[in-house]
């Protein structure tokens, strides 16, 4: 359709979304649409949230060590065999650190100029990392965390020279950004200060544990013995499995949700994970019976339940240094008597049940599996305390490779295995990245902007109206009218005109952290002329919602440059 300068001719939408929790779907409407020119505050230049992840070269970052797990140095491009999805692969590009430094560097293989995605050092120059801390306060006991914490605030000193941190704390509900990426001391101490005044909710898991076993034991069960001889989940356990799921599902998001916010950092990448006791396998810690085979698959394994946390930090490049903040009980101190189940009597009649040494094992083990598939190392029990010294010490010297990805944006995850021809000498690095589709991409950045709320305020002008209540209970719906800048989005000149596609995003996060999917609507545009610099086409729908106060991102996606400009608009549905 051709939108001549000045008339208002009419627009038509197509949905592509489906009902969910918290359901948001754009109805199609019909939307009028006019060329404009705007003023003032709307006409500056569109802020940009969100980038495009670029795999086309693929960083592989490689500690080498010996039998002895000394770090082994002086290794050159032909010492190593690098195989993705079973192929071997050229190594291109090639950067030896140590101690921070970058002391060698190999040309690409084929003699061409490094692109924008290989890190751009020279020999001597200082390689930073980027440190970003996540506070897992969902799971973990207020006393366990803090001790964590003030270790790492202690060892601040330990920044180097080009390092920066940032510091992000979970509750279970809302994803809070304590500090964005610093590199000031006093800065991040505030931010550590401000995280061990929160209060924390791992005596609420260990209260739903106790309710869990006391209903066995109500029932004249041994725990010990409970279902030996079944292979499968009772009643009871299966609703505590599927309610610890769906806890650890909603960490895991949270985890994933951080690391698309911060994906594109200087330096190398590290995540330091304080998890508060993930379980590798949910039904395994909920049996608490190593003697017990579970071989029905009533809850989501160990591995699937992890699998977006460690796809998410292969993809954009982050090794993960995950934290057994609960360690060995009594590490930070005498336990109370309902704090902590270890060591402690817990009487079912006349049983004396200890919690054992299964689900520690279960902790250790979720820990230990995210540190081996993203190349990182699992910081467990008394070493928690030196955490970030740990990090700092297996991030210092490594080899930088980097390969040239035969990119098809089909979303695949492709194995990645590092070789070393010298016998004797061990690898470890990330194990597989993602041939990301264009369409993740910008889901990743809406998400990144609807989870830390960090839209911009004034680049893409939108007009809500009043929720007015929908034709089914519980539901609402809301007017919108988005004022597309056309002036300031690519438009390719056609013999019928200039042509602009943008793509129309919505997402929504309620009060209980429940987000909506990103449904998307495409439009394109036939402009008769080029539209003036700050040119709007007014554009209507209507957002189908569940009627809870909640937050909503729209963005505009310009499918010809790869922009993303979007705002956030607070949804109440008081008055209804």
């Amino acid at each position: 359709m051709k939108l001549p300068i000045g008339s208002v001719p009419r627009l038509s939408t197509v949905a592509i979304a489906a009902l969910l929790v918290p359901s948001l779907l754009a109805l199609p409407q019909a939307a009028a649409a006019q060329v404009t020119a705007v003023e003032g505050a709307e006409a500056r230049d569109p802020a940009v949230f969100g980038e495009t992840i670029d795999v086309r070269v693929v960083n592989v970052e490689v500690v080498v060590e010996d039998e002895d797990g000394i770090r082994v140095t002086g290794l050159a491009p032909g010492d190593f065999h690098l195989v993705v999805d079973g192929e071997e692969v050229a190594i291109d590009y090639f950067t030896e650190i140590l101690g921070g430094e970058a002391v060698r560097r190999a040309p690409p293989a084929d003699g061409s100029a490094a692109v924008e995605s290989v890190p751009a050092v020279a020999p001597g120059e200082a390689i930073g990392t980027s440190y970003l801390v996540f506070i897992d306060d969902y799971f973990a006991i207020e006393r366990d965390r803090n001790g964590v914490l003030e270790a790492l605030k202690a060892d601040l000193p330990g920044l180097a020279p080009g390092d920066r941190m940032a510091v992000v704390a979970f509750d279970g509900r809302r994803v809070e950004m304590l500090t964005t990426w610093s590199d000031s001391g006093r800065q991040l101490e505030r931010a550590f200060q401000d995280a061990l005044g929160r209060p924390a909710f791992g005596l609420q898991r260990v209260s739903e544990r106790r309710v869990f076993e006391n209903v066995g034991a109500s029932e004249g069960g041994n725990p010990l013995v409970r279902g030996a001889r079944s292979f499968g989940l009772d009643a009871e356990e299966r609703v505590y499995a599927s309610a610890l799921a769906d806890q650890l599902q909603r960490s895991v998001a949270a985890a994933v949700a951080t690391l698309r916010g911060f994906a594109l950092p200087p330096g190398r990448k590290v995540m330091l994970l304080l998890a508060g006791g993930w379980p590798y396998s949910v039904a395994s810690f909920v049996v608490d019976n190593p003697a017990r085979v579970i071989t029905q698959e009533q809850v989501t394994y160990g591995p699937g339940l992890l699998a977006p946390l460690t796809e998410t930090a292969n993809l954009l490049g982050y090794t993960l240094y995950p934290v057994d903040v609960p360690g060995h009980a009594g590490a930070f101190g005498a336990e109370t008597d309902d704090r902590i189940l270890s060591a402690n009597e817990n009487r079912f009649g006349d049983n004396l049940v200890i919690d054992s040494l299964e689900r520690e094992r279960q902790v250790e083990w979720a820990l230990k599996h995210i540190a081996e598939t993203t190349g990182g190392r699992a910081v467990i029990n008394a070493d928690r305390v030196d955490a970030f010294e740990t990090a700092v010490a297996d991030t210092r010297t490594y080899y930088w490779l980097g390969f040239t990805a035969d990119r098809r944006r089909d979303g695949r995850e492709r194995s990645i295995r590092v070789e070393v021809t010298r016998p004797g000498l061990r690898v470890r690095s990330r194990s597989s990245y993602t041939d990301l589709t264009v369409e993740t991409e910008r889901a990743m950045a809406a998400q990144s902007a609807l989870l830390f709320g960090n839209a911009p305020a004034a680049p893409l002008v939108v007009e809500a109206g009043a929720p007015e209540p929908a034709g089914r209970r519980g539901e609402m719906e809301m007017p919108v009218r988005i004022l597309l800048p056309v002036g300031r989005l690519a438009s390719l000149p056609t013999a019928e005109g200039h042509v602009v596609r943008v793509e129309l995003r919505f997402a929504a996060i309620d009060e209980e952290q429940r987000e909506s999917d990103m449904p998307s609507i495409p439009v394109f545009l036939t402009l008769t002329e080029e539209p003036p610099e700050n040119g709007v086409v007014a554009y209507d729908t209507r957002l189908l919602l569940r009627r809870d106060h909640q937050t909503v991102i729209i963005s505009v996606h310009d499918a010809i440059t790869g922009r993303q400009l979007a705002t956030q608009v607070e949804v109440s549905p008081s008055g209804l």
